[in-house]
């Protein structure tokens, strides 16, 4: 990925330090010989995949778009065939959810027994914690990926809806709510960031409202998994100020070391439930009518230290709990530094930070 200039400013005038950074990733920086193979490395975290003809040269080529809880990608890829394998699953942090609007080509999907050609013009959800396969021709397509840990609220619902068109008329609004962000989201500010992610939030539960169908998919096997059982039980409980690695060996009934391996990869099990702790108060004083004092919502999560809390949350915002209170300020800051990687980007990580 390659990253713009951001000291300039904009043509209107204002910092461009407030606008979102654009990454943009392309093939054609590599021989002809060596595209696909580039290609195959960028996304191998992901999924495996397999060029679709024999001839010399692969072209891919796209934008990208940080957006905190979302992310992104407007790409156009040359035929291909995809899959994603239980072994992925296993090894990689990434089991996001795609929203997935294609604009043009070819897409069929092979997942949980079924077999689905997507529609031009559609938006399907999918998800990246289930083995699927693809075959695609010559695609563009706009895809959002949200991030688990920011929708646990909706998981069932959003596990449920996988690999079926959204329905009826609100498969045209969301779909025209992604052509919209396509066509705006080079002006928009950090500051605008909650508003997308809301809208978007507040579209698929209209969408994908529970039915009994959908509850009964959404109980599959991503529930049994050590890392998603702990998840849940961190943000089950967050105001118990004694949650940490031995509660939670006890509630799941595995060892340290199990409860240990699993989080190694997040930064350890303490961190993961502070970061999870300090969103929840953020996203409280977000919030224009959530009235409590600051001091309430942080012991409210888990806080029982309100110096000790206040350290924390400048530390992993760069502003204190009133300024963002004061504020209304948006939780998450873009990486100043491209990522190395298609993994490094969508798990908002950098290597040696």
């Amino acid at each position: 990925m390659e990253l713009p200039d951001t000291r300039l400013p904009n043509r209107d005038g204002s910092d461009s330090r407030d606008r979102l950074r654009k990454d943009r990733f392309t093939t054609s920086t590599q021989p002809a010989g060596d595209q696909f193979a580039y290609w195959k490395s960028f996304v191998s975290p992901l999924v495996d995949v397999t060029q679709a003809t024999s001839r010399q040269g692969f072209l891919a080529r796209g934008t990208a778009y940080d957006l905190g809880k979302l992310h992104y990608v407007s790409a156009v890829v040359d035929p291909l065939s995809y899959q994603r394998t239980q072994a992925q699953i296993r090894d990689s942090d990434m089991d996001h959810w795609a929203l997935v609007l294609l604009q043009e080509g070819r897409l069929r999907w092979h997942s949980g027994g079924k077999v689905m050609d997507q529609p031009v013009g559609s938006a399907v959800l999918r998800s990246f914690a289930f083995p699927f396969e693809a075959n695609a021709d010559t695609t563009r397509s706009v895809t959002l990926f949200l991030s688990r840990d920011n929708f646990m609220g909706m998981a069932e619902m959003l596990d449920g809806s996988i690999d079926r068109p959204v329905p009826g008329t609100m498969n045209n609004i969301i779909s025209e709510f992604v052509l919209s962000l396509s066509r705006y989201i080079g002006r928009l500010t950090m500051a605008e960031i909650p508003i997308v992610a809301n809208s978007l939030s507040v579209l698929l539960k209209a969408a994908m409202a529970p039915t009994v169908e959908n509850l009964e998919a959404g109980a599959l096997p991503i529930s049994s998994s050590l890392f998603d059982m702990a998840r849940r039980n961190v943000i089950k409980n967050l105001s118990n100020p004694e949650l940490g690695p031995a509660s939670l060996c006890r509630a799941l009934g595995v060892s340290r070391r199990q409860l240990y391996y699993v989080f190694e990869r997040r930064g350890g099990i303490a961190k993961y439930i502070r970061q999870r702790r300090l969103a929840a108060c953020h996203e409280a004083f977000e919030d224009l009518t959530d009235h409590r004092l600051i001091s309430t919502i942080a012991y409210g999560n888990g806080f029982t230290n309100p110096g000790q809390f206040s350290r924390h949350f400048h530390a992993a915002y760069g502003y204190s709990p009133s300024e963002a209170r004061e504020a209304r300020l948006f939780g998450y800051t873009p990486h100043k530094t491209a990522p190395a990687s298609f993994s490094e980007w969508l798990l908002q990580v950098r290597a040696g930070e």
